[in-house]
């Protein structure tokens, strides 16, 4: 049992991914949550997640974030080639508000992993490169077409990573 090292950041609240056993019909069952702490009123809850992703033993789950709500993306851990499932939480801590937005499914395989999301809702994707592993491009997934737009950055293995941000006027004092 444990918090995973992917976290992620909506509207003031840090959300975990927990990965631990629960005890069902005298018998453990894998069981994934999500953890969160809201950190103006400084309190832990747990976000449930839908039976389909917390009880299943064959998937493999991160958390991301997509125009400011959490969002959870499965994949098999068993399948020959990485597909992605991307959920998204409409209600916060209501398990029955995570809706399935799209599938990335790509026919060579050569998902390495999904990093994050534009506004527009494109996944930002890194691939395996099967010639040269020292470069492996970054490219951008529009889910309503399916097509894939090389951006012209490569990483190495599993090295890359996307995070958001917000832009402002506010000038520090040194």
């Amino acid at each position: 049992m444990a918090l995973t090292q992917n976290q992620v950041d909506v509207n003031g609240i840090m959300y975990w991914l927990y990965i631990g056993k629960i005890f069902v019909n005298d018998k453990f069952l894998s069981c994934d949550m999500v953890m969160a702490f809201d950190m103006t009123s400084e309190e832990f809850s747990q976000v449930c997640l839908p039976e389909s992703l917390a009880l299943k033993t064959d998937i493999n789950l991160s958390i991301s974030k997509l125009r400011e709500c959490l969002v959870v993306l499965e994949y098999n851990k068993e399948a020959k080639k990485r597909v992605y499932g991307v959920w998204m939480m409409m209600e916060r801590g209501v398990s029955e508000s995570f809706t399935k937005l799209y599938t990335i499914n790509r026919p060579d395989g050569s998902i390495r992993n999904v990093l994050g999301f534009r506004m527009s809702r494109e996944a930002m994707i890194e691939l395996v490169n099967e010639d040269d592993f020292n470069q492996n491009p970054i490219v951008v997934y529009e889910p309503s077409s399916g097509n894939i737009s090389n951006i012209g950055i490569s990483g190495v293995g599993f090295s890359c990573f996307a995070s958001s941000y917000v832009e402002t006027l506010l000038l520090l004092d040194q």
